[in-house]
């Protein structure tokens, strides 16, 4: 198979937690610290969230003074996918709301 299935793009990713952390989780500080950067294909990718893995763009495995993880603005390599984080539970969690708003961009 080619095209996009086929195509890799570098991705952070945590295999070492499933599913989303609750707000003030006590492992809020591991799971932050413990995104690895991977080359990954749409069904690779496709693979981890099916296995509740998360997810984000590529980061400098280095702390900043003001930010207690390296997960942060500051760190970001580069955004190679764009992800619709659907907790909201509203109409902020659809597709639609977020192209309306993209209309003026």
């Amino acid at each position: 198979m080619g095209g996009l299935m086929a195509r890799t793009f570098r991705i952070d990713v945590n295999t070492k937690y499933s599913g989303k952390l609750q707000r003030g989780s006590p492992h809020w500080f591991d799971f932050n610290n413990s995104f690895t950067t991977t080359d990954l294909t749409t069904a690779g990718l496709a693979d981890h969230i099916n296995h509740g893995h998360a997810y984000t763009a590529p980061h400098h495995k280095t702390r900043q003074p003001k930010y207690d993880t390296y997960r942060n603005q500051l760190n970001v390599i580069s955004h190679p996918i764009i992800a619709l984080d659907a907790e909201t539970l509203d109409e902020r969690s659809t597709l639609d709301w977020w192209l309306a708003d993209a209309v003026g961009l």
